[in-house]
């Protein structure tokens, strides 16, 4: 399902199993979606069910036009072959924003690689000259049984990925650490990884 330079979508009691990302939010791609400049906005997410794909509920990469009040809540996730949870995907030819994204009362199982990733080198990467803005992603009460990591978040050393606040979050079985690379504003209350207070 991809909801494109869209305003006031309900997506809710639907199950995905795709080959890709399950819920993909974008606002056109580079010069033409920065042209057209229509973000999609107040986007609602409940009662869903995700099995394999990309990423359960991912914004981008085509989101040059900008996304902004996402809220995801009642999510279940679970799946092998369900590569991460919670994805946002962008570089410096997308540009664009990502701003007040709310996810909450969220179960996960199994994911094959993290549960969040912010990816600021999707594809071509930087130095093009336009800049993801990301800021403003919380994230509360969500459980996961067993993922490669928890965490995936990598901005540029010249333009790092903002606030990121996770609360009440139990990471019960991670494989490896979690990757955190020039993220100005990560906050973390209550958070858990394998029986300890996470510590990234």
């Amino acid at each position: 399902m991809q909801p494109e330079s869209s305003q006031d979508v309900v997506i809710r009691g639907c199950t995905f199993d795709t080959g890709d990302d399950c819920i993909a939010i974008k606002s056109g791609r580079n010069a033409d979606g920065r042209r057209v400049n229509v973000p999609s906005e107040r986007i609602l997410v409940e009662d869903c069910d995700f099995a394999a794909g990309h990423g359960g509920v991912t914004v981008g990469s085509e989101m040059s036009g900008g996304v902004r009040g996402v809220y995801a809540r009642n999510l279940r996730l679970s799946s092998p072959n369900l590569d991460t949870a919670l994805r946002f995907k962008t570089n410096s030819i997308r540009g664009g924003f990502i701003h007040d994204f709310h996810a909450r009362d969220i179960t996960i199982g199994t994911v094959g690689q993290a549960v969040i990733t912010i990816d600021f080198y999707y594809e071509e990467g930087p130095g093009h000259g336009f800049n993801p803005d990301v800021t403003g992603i919380t994230v509360e009460n969500v459980t996961v049984e067993h993922a490669q990591r928890a965490l995936n978040l990598r901005g540029y050393p010249d333009n790092p990925v903002g606030a990121i606040q996770l609360t009440n979050v139990d990471f019960q079985r991670t494989d490896q650490p979690s990757v955190v690379e020039n993220v100005a504003g990560l906050v973390l209350n209550d958070v858990t990884e394998n029986g300890a207070p996470m510590d990234v």
